[in-house]
């Protein structure tokens, strides 16, 4: 069954050629989204003996689904505790938000706006039932080795097709 989208472009060209915010798609005067949306979720798995142990995962969303005068960790807090259950006991589920200056959650075809505990069970279902399956080629595997750690090695698969480390001190990739 088909996931209904979590994001949309908040601005509109109007008929008059002007750009607004917050317009309806029943508004006979909206032509058409002002921009795009950017639709992927890009993920880095950090394992390491032979676990996985973190996940840092990104999506262009606005965090402000909650709104007014309260603090709330939004829809990554839902998405991050699908992941934290997936990967198991100790792990940890990092968000950061992609670029979203006019991305919003706000379905500008209806009248009731996406919430953040939905929003976060649709963005983590979709990172769960893909955090497994790195296609060959589209990965690059490296194991990084902290000076005088006790962590032997992390193995990180980055979704880029290459890798490389900053210039760290003491720090080496095989």
């Amino acid at each position: 069954e088909p996931v209904e989208p979590v994001s949309f472009n908040r601005r509109f060209v109007m008929r008059d050629g002007s750009v607004r915010t917050w317009m309806n798609l029943q508004n006979p005067e909206v032509v058409r989204a002002a921009g795009p949306i950017d639709p992927e979720i890009n993920l880095l798995m950090v394992r390491g003996s032979g676990q996985s142990r973190a996940l840092l995962s990104n999506f262009a969303l606005h965090l402000d689904t909650v709104g007014g005068m309260k603090w709330s960790a939004d829809y990554p807090y839902h998405l991050g505790k699908l992941v934290e259950a997936k990967l198991g006991p100790g792990s940890v589920s990092l968000f950061g938000t992609g670029c979203c200056g006019d991305i919003n959650h706000a379905n500008p075809a209806k009248r009731e706006r996406n919430t953040a505990d939905r929003i976060g069970q649709i963005l983590g279902t979709a990172i769960v039932d893909e955090m497994y399956f790195i296609p060959a080629g589209a990965y690059a595997v490296s194991e990084i080795l902290p000076p005088g750690n006790d962590i032997t090695s992390v193995r990180m698969c980055i979704a880029t097709g290459t890798f490389a480390w900053p210039d760290a001190p003491g720090w080496t990739v095989k």
